[in-house]
Formats: C-alpha cells, sequence, structure tokens
C-alpha cells in the first residue's frame, strides 16, 4: 500500500465533490510522474492548495487511466482514477495542516507553514509511508468536520452511495442513547467535550449528567485516546464498555481509535463496540477484519463487537428506565456481534 498527496484547487474541490467523489483526476503528465505508480488499495489524502489544509482521504479502486471525456467540466484532466471516499471535508471544516506540526518529515516543529506548500506541487505526490500515514490518521481522526460536513445539493443524490452518507439516527441521538441506558444501569458516563452541546440539544438534562473530568484510565497516549471515543461506561474508575458511534462518519475513523488503544494498551480487558445502522453491517464487517486491525495482537475483532443502532433504540423501548435500572450493564454484550 502506497501514499499519495492529491492535490486541489478550491475550484476542483468543489467539482469533483459535484461530480460524486468517486474519480479523481490528473493532468496528462502525471502518468510519468507518479499516477502510473498508483494500484488499487493505495491511498490518497487530499490537499486543498492555497488553504494549507487537508480536505479529503480516498482509497483507490483502479489503476490510473487515461480517458478523454471531460471531466470537472474541463479537458485538462485526462489521467483518472477511480476511488472511495472515506472522509470528505468542506474547505470550511477541513483539518489544517497546523494540526500535523512536528508530526511529518517536511513539517519539522518550528517550521513556517508557508514553506509547507511547496511540498505540494504535482499530482499526485507520493508521499513516505510514516507521512503518508501519519496524515491518513489525522483526517480520520478529524471527525468534527466530518460531522459538520454540508454537501451540495447538486451532489445530494450521489451521496447516496458514498459511505459517509448512510441514512440512519443521527450521531448525537445515538450518543444520547447510550448514555441514558448507561446512566440507568448505574454507570457513570463520558462523553466528548465537543460533542455534549449536540447531546444537550437531544436530552437537555443529559449533558448535567454526565461525568465533569475523565478518571484517569491510562498513562501518556492512551488517555488521549481514550478520551475522544463517543461514549463510555464506567463504575468507578473502571471503564465496563467503550462505544464509537458510525452512523454518518468513516468507520474506519472509529476502528483506528479503538486500534490505537489496543496497540497502547494490549491488555485492556473492557468491551469496545462498534455503533452503526443496519445498513451498514457489511461495512463494518469488511473494515473491522481488514488484514491491518487483523495482525494487532490481540486482533481488534476480538476485542470489538457491533451494534446495530436500531438494536440499541429497540432494547431501551422494550426495558425502559425502570427495567434498566435492575438491569447489569454487561447487557449490552448480548446485543453484539463479532466478526
Amino acid at each position: 500500500m502506497a501514499y499519495f498527496a492529491d492535490v486541489f484547487t478550491p475550484a476542483t474541490w468543489s467539482a469533483f465533490m459535484a461530480d460524486g467523489g468517486r474519480l479523481t483526476a490528473f493532468s496528462r503528465g502525471s502518468m510519468s510522474r507518479g499516477a502510473g505508480k498508483v494500484r488499487s488499495g493505495d491511498r490518497f489524502v487530499c490537499y486543498l492548495k492555497g488553504k494549507f489544509s487537508f480536505v479529503g482521504a480516498l482509497e483507490a479502486r483502479s489503476e490510473a487511466y487515461v480517458s478523454d471525456d471531460p471531466i470537472w467540466g474541463t479537458g485538462d484532466f485526462p489521467v483518472r482514477v477511480r476511488v472511495e471516499p472515506l472522509a470528505l471535508f468542506m474547505p470550511e471544516v477541513a483539518l489544517p495542516i497546523a494540526a500535523l506540526d512536528g508530526k511529518l518529515s517536511f513539517f519539522a516543529s518550528g517550521t513556517p507553514q508557508s514553506m509547507v506548500p511547496a511540498y505540494f506541487q504535482g499530482s499526485p505526490r507520493a508521499l513516505t509511508e510514516p507521512d503518508g500515514q501519519a496524515v491518513w490518521r489525522v483526517i480520520l481522526a478529524h471527525e468534527d468536520g466530518v460531522r459538520s460536513m454540508q454537501r451540495p445539493a447538486a451532489i445530494q443524490e450521489a451521496t447516496d452511495a458514498i459511505e459517509v452518507a448512510v441514512v440512519g439516527p443521527r450521531h448525537a441521538e445515538t450518543q444520547a442513547l447510550l448514555a441514558e441506558m448507561g446512566l440507568a444501569t448505574g454507570c457513570s458516563v463520558w462523553l466528548p467535550r465537543p460533542d455534549r452541546q449536540a447531546v444537550g440539544r437531544v436530552n437537555a438534562d443529559l449533558p448535567a449528567k454526565l461525568l465533569a473530568e475523565l478518571p484517569f484510565l491510562f498513562p501518556g497516549k492512551a488517555q488521549q485516546v481514550v478520551q475522544n471515543i463517543d461514549a463510555i461506561w464506567l463504575q468507578g474508575s473502571t471503564v465496563v464498555a467503550a462505544f464509537e458511534v458510525e452512523n454518518t462518519t468513516s468507520i474506519y475513523s472509529g476502528l483506528l481509535r479503538m486500534s490505537d488503544l489496543v496497540s497502547l494498551m494490549p491488555n485492556i480487558s473492557f468491551p469496545m463496540f462498534i455503533v452503526a445502522p443496519e445498513a451498514r453491517r457489511t461495512a463494518v464487517r469488511d473494515e473491522v477484519t481488514r488484514p491491518t486491525f487483523a495482525a494487532l495482537e490481540p486482533p481488534l475483532q476480538r476485542k470489538c463487537g457491533y451494534i446495530a443502532s436500531e438494536e440499541l433504540q429497540r432494547k431501551r423501548a422494550t426495558l425502559g428506565d425502570d427495567m434498566l435500572r435492575h438491569t447489569r450493564p454487561g447487557f449490552i454484550n448480548d446485543l453484539a456481534e463479532h466478526f
């Protein structure tokens, strides 16, 4: 697997989005510069020229080929690669390159941001694996941008086919549901601070009932990872269950956070779950069984189960708060499927 920077201008990014986000394109000379090396499964990080930011993550679904059919309203980009979008941001919620200060070989700590665009001359630009992996991970963790994505009306129909647009309960609604169920079973509940305002719009009473501070659970970076997980049930300072909600965002990004935690703390014993609509079950299965996650010790699919959002809603409706108060939080394991 190789990593490439796919460089867009604001105009070509808008055109790419309006075209459905399934086909990226390059100038004719790019075939000899780098496009000719692209293989299915390789990854593109999308850099927005002039904005010092990243706006997407794509996986190649074909090798590069040449077509003289116009694309994006011009014939200037005959070299094409079919892609699957894993994250797409509008420019106003893009990931600023400053977020990668000190994390890239060409962006050492203290390097003026104005010097970075020189690295993104020519597209696609091959990246080293460490640089590509670092950018890829940060883009997929940039969930606030993904959740805030506003799609132009011209691509509303096309986005029905894109993974990030599966219809299902909204993210905040599912977080609120998890919080309500956790609290009803006697657990303390943690939700990331940036999400609490949206959850409060679903249930105005919830934010005041959540933990104000996350207890110290793990040393170093592991604590940073866990505090950004979408919902955590705790008893004292013991994690009972952790949940990543992927109703509309990239499934890969949620699994990446879980895998980071397993890599940092391989002996963790609490269950972890991806909560997503039933329509995304196959996508969750395909992602959690990727070789990248299967190579972990233990493999991520042993640690991380799948719960359908709809099943969670049905269980809440069946039990209600009265029965939940007499239910152990371990009931959540019975709702999960492992692949």
